[in-house]
């Protein structure tokens, strides 16, 4: 019976990169970059990282966790530009800390640091609301791995 209860947990949680919370919202290590599709999401104007991201969250720190190999990472957060670009650029580097700090809580070992980058970095520029939603991201860079 022992055995089926470690089976199931295993099965459930798994294993290798993240298992399957991280297999749910394919967080995976492309290159130099923690890659995810969905975003991490804050309330409006805001640092506070929103409920709807704690289990995306937990996923990319299972990930990191398991790749030992990574030594540095990089949180870069990015605003649209919408608004005043001095504002942009500090709510940026706030919310890159907030999830600095909430990988921390979920057991991150690696060296983490963030950085604002506001409205710099955009990916589209067009003036839709589509392509600010866009722009509005967190994006985790590997900077230095484990010789």
């Amino acid at each position: 019976m022992r055995a089926l209860v470690l089976a199931l947990s295993f099965a459930l949680f798994g294993s290798a990169c993240g298992g399957a919370l991280a297999n749910r919202f394919n967080v995976r290590i492309e290159g130099d970059r923690v890659a995810f599709d969905q975003h991490i999401n804050f309330a409006f104007d805001s640092a506070e990282i929103l409920d709807d991201s704690a289990e995306l969250l937990d996923a990319i720190a299972a990930v990191l966790r398991e790749h030992e190999e990574i030594a540095t990472v990089r949180v870069d957060g990015h605003t649209d530009s919408t608004g005043d670009d001095d504002h942009n650029m500090e709510l940026s580097e706030r919310r890159a800390a907030s999830v600095v700090a909430a990988l921390r809580e979920r057991g991150v070992e690696q060296q983490l640091a963030s950085r604002g980058l506001g409205e710099t970095a955009p990916l589209c520029t067009d003036e839709s609301e589509a392509c600010h939603a866009r722009n509005r991201r967190v994006e985790l860079v590997i900077v230095a791995r484990n010789r």
